[in-house]
């Protein structure tokens, strides 16, 4: 498999999407980072637990927790791009 020199400390597990991404590319490395299995799961759940506390619908209170992880992965992307 890969050896010592494709070792990261910013993505020490392959459970993103981020292996199949070139990355010097940095606007698509960044996107690829964040969608990783732990991440999703931990988002999903904040949305469940939004809809148990404020007894609002689970889709929406989904909505908005994916909708502010959204922005700020695009943003984040967008900065590493910039100043790449």
């Amino acid at each position: 498999m890969g050896g010592g020199e494709a070792f990261t400390f910013q993505n020490p597990i392959a459970s993103n999407l981020s292996a199949l991404v070139d990355p010097s590319s940095h606007f698509l490395y960044s996107i690829a980072t964040s969608l990783d299995v732990f991440t999703i799961w931990s988002i999903a759940l904040t949305g469940l637990g939004y809809g148990c506390v404020t007894k609002l619908k689970r889709g929406t209170c989904m909505t908005v927790a994916f909708g502010w992880w959204a922005v700020v992965v695009l943003g984040g992307a967008g900065f590493a791009a910039l100043f790449a």
